[in-house]
């Protein structure tokens, strides 16, 4: 078993347990080393400005990182500050501060021989410290703090670029030397991204896709070390870059640290979950908090678990690995439910062709008897709609309508063709006769319970307003409304068709023949949509 090295005041063997590798632990501490004086700054910084909130935001991640390499008593020391940043106890902060940068800033000459050089005496850091520094140069001078700023482009300068992007560095340097404001901005953010690209380039594409959200670069670099062996891994430094690269790129899952300054972790899943293209994005919290309250508040915003700090390798492959399973199981169904719901539907309306085309065809050959009636039915049924429509059916009440209105003279299939295509009058005989075919049709459409109320027109669409139809002789609103409906449009049909014994009747006379029966034969609102209709028709074309 290789020997572990010996580091002053760090637990090498809980760091490299904490990593999961030695060699993901040795690029931790180049990070941690790199970090030290920058950070060191950042929090004198806060407390001197009286930046608690962040301030604290920043031990805490400390704290995290500390532990993560095996510095427990620095770690525990940054615990302490993150409790009194949270309780606002400013005087103690004062008090402890010192105290704990000091120890912090032991460790640069005890780390030094791990900061090993990379090509030309450059600094081989990771992606994610590269990332950082740039965003930190891109805030400097967003906030127009030039020293900060040009503290981050020494540190860059001292980074072993990707031989493709020193162009860009350079471009960065003269940009810095000419004061170029916004084309520092533009130049970072790309650099940024192009980082991003680069550290995704030739990942296996059949990897899931993760991101994880964290404003420590350490962090970063930790999960993603620990994660690239079966996941393709994309990051973002802060919330609102996450929302950025989100834009061009969605992962099947984010991990998401809680605390971060500007947008917290909170804020940015509910932006997440309020948005219709990444609401489906399961969301794992990153936290070393214990306290229930932050859990709850997770869970109430739509998070899918919980992984605490420090990132433990094994625990956390097995619950993103779970996470991801039921993700794929949920997308696989719902493809499968849409397709058969596609199916289904395909199905449903071929199913309401066929009927209405065996229906229309019905009505046909019931027409076919009558050689002065031809399409009778079918005309009825336009003007049913064109009645109902105006008192506000839609959807399936409006087709139901349609097909009883097709099938109304069904019954005269059981009348002689001598009585249905005589010129001359009827006899009392044979009106009789032809009174029947209501109830004929009713007890043949009964039997059809696919389509409701089809049976309803056939048999009292001759019934009148005032009593004196037939064949049961209803009244009012005892007759069915949809038999009301086709009553009215049944009648002008009559009148506007050409019979055996006469034709068409005058638009003006049926316009008269309508008002005179209002509420004797018809529904007076009935009658009086169908008033509105033929005055509508100035031409005289709505019966053709």
């Amino acid at each position: 078993m290789q020997e572990l090295p010996v580091i002053e005041n760090i637990d090498v063997a809980e760091g490299i347990k904490n990593c999961g590798t030695q060699k993901l632990f040795f690029d931790l501490l180049r990070d941690f080393y790199k970090l030290i004086d920058s950070k060191t700054e950042k929090l004198k910084s806060c407390l001197a400005s009286g930046k608690i909130r962040e301030y604290t935001i920043e031990v805490h991640a400390l704290k995290n990182t500390a532990r993560m390499v095996g510095a427990t008593e620095l770690s525990s020391l940054f615990y302490q500050l993150e409790m009194l940043g949270k309780a606002g106890n400013k005087e103690e902060l004062l008090r402890l501060t010192p105290r704990t940068l000091e120890l912090y800033q032991s460790y640069k000459p005890i780390l030094a021989e791990y900061a090993q050089s990379g090509d030309g005496g450059k600094q081989t850091v990771s992606t994610e410290l590269m990332q950082e520094t740039l965003m930190r140069l891109h805030d400097s001078i967003d906030a127009f703090d030039m020293d900060k700023a040009d503290e981050a482009m020494r540190e860059l300068e001292t980074y072993a670029f990707p031989d493709d992007m020193r162009t860009m560095l350079e471009q960065l340097d003269i940009f810095m030397a000419d004061v170029a404001m916004e084309e520092i901005l533009e130049l970072t953010e790309n650099m940024c991204d192009r980082l991003e690209e680069k550290k995704l380039e030739g990942e296996d594409a059949d990897k899931p896709l993760i991101m994880v959200v964290d404003d420590d670069a350490i962090n970063v670099h930790a999960v993603t070390g620990m994660l690239n062996e079966h996941y393709r891994v994309m990051s973002a430094m802060s919330g609102k870059e996450a929302l950025k690269r989100l834009k061009k790129r969605q992962p099947m899952l984010i991990l998401l640290d809680v605390h971060m300054p500007d947008m917290s972790g909170i804020e940015l899943i509910h932006k997440l979950k309020s948005t219709d293209e990444y609401e489906d994005i399961p969301v794992i919290f990153l936290t070393s908090d214990i306290d229930e309250d932050t859990e709850l508040q997770g869970f109430k915003e739509g998070a899918a678990d919980f992984i605490r700090k420090p990132f433990r390798k094994d625990v956390a492959r097995q619950r993103i690995g779970r996470i991801i399973e039921l993700e794929y199981l949920k997308k696989n169904l719902r493809s499968e439910v849409e397709k058969q719901t596609a199916v289904a539907e395909e199905r449903r309306r071929k199913v309401e062709r066929m009927s209405l085309q065996m229906v229309q065809a019905l009505a046909n050959t019931i027409d076919a008897k009558d050689s002065y009636t031809n399409g009778h039915s079918t005309r009825v049924a336009k003007y049913s709609v064109m009645l109902a429509q105006r008192m506000g059916y839609t959807g399936d009440a409006l087709e139901r309508l349609r097909y009883a209105a097709l099938l109304h003279d069904i019954g005269k299939i059981g009348v002689p063709k001598e009585i249905i295509n005589k010129p001359s009058k009827l006899t009392d005989e044979e009106y009789a006769v032809i009174k029947t075919h209501p109830v004929i049709g009713s007890n043949i459409l009964k039997e059809i319970t696919e389509i409701p109320d089809i049976s309803i027109g056939a048999r009292w669409h001759h019934e009148r307003y005032d009593g004196k139809g037939y064949p049961d002789g209803l009244k009012g609103e005892e007759i069915p409304e949809l038999a009301r409906i086709i009553g009215v449009a049944d009648a002008y049909d009559a009148m506007t068709s050409k019979r055996s014994y006469r034709d068409v009747i005058a638009q003006e006379k049926v316009l008269g023949e309508v008002e005179r029966c209002r509420g004797t034969q018809f529904d007076p609102r009935i009658a009086d949509i169908m008033l509105e209709l033929i005055k509508e028709d100035k031409n005289y074309t709505m019966h053709e």
